[in-house]
Formats: C-alpha cells, structure tokens, sequence
C-alpha cells in the first residue's frame, strides 16, 4: 500500500413531511422559537431561513439537522426523539458518495489519478 487511506461518505437525508408546520403549531411551537432551540453547547442555532425552507419542502435536511429539530419537537410534544423524526421527516436517502482517497499527504487524489480496488470499494 501507498500510504493512502480509503474514505466512504455516508449520509441520511430527510424531507419534512407536509404537516411538519402543523404539528410544531400544536405543540406551541413557532419557527423562530423552534430555530433558537436548535442551540447545543457545539452548535450555533439554525436559522429561521433554513427551518422555513426546510418546512417548505424547499430544503431537506442531513441528519444531524434532522436530528437537532426532531430534538426540539420531542421536548415539547413529551415523545421521544425517534417518534419526533418518525411524525416529521421522511427519510429520502440513504446515500453513500463516492469513495474518496487521500494521498500520502492527507489530500484528496482526483478520481482520475486513483485506480481503486474493487474489494476495498465493497
């Protein structure tokens, strides 16, 4: 081996389910609020932009996103959080990127200059 380390991406993706507005309003709920909640002692609050987008279906969300504002609606609605992501997203993909390599050097090497191993990728 060349010194060079294989990288798989994998990533949920959600879309807020119509009634996703609905039922933050049921629960008390405003976006704005909603948004402020999203804070984690790590993590900055999401947007209202970005929550608004999300709600609209313009928008999916990954998974930590998903996760962060499932968290905030089970808080409030007293279910758990796997109910929470259950009630407000469907999950979209469960997408894997393309393998990724890293150089000796801890850059990325460019798809044309990497020949990659058929059992490795799998």
């Amino acid at each position: 081996m060349t010194g060079e380390v294989l990288y798989y991406t994998a990533m949920k993706i959600y879309q807020a389910k119509p009634e996703f507005d609905e039922l933050f309003a049921r629960v008390g709920l405003s976006q704005a609020e909603t948004a402020r909640l999203t804070k984690t002692a790590q993590l900055v609050p999401l947007s209202v932009f970005t929550l608004a987008h999300i709600a609209k279906r313009r928008q999916n969300a990954g998974a930590k996103t998903a996760h962060r504002i499932a968290k905030v609606y089970a808080e409030a609605a007293s279910i758990s959080q796997d109910e929470a992501i259950a009630q407000l997203f469907d999950e979209i993909a469960d997408r894997k990127g393309p393998v990724r390599q890293r150089g000796v050097g801890g850059q990325f090497v460019s798809g044309s200059q990497v020949e990659v191993d058929s059992d490795a990728a799998d």
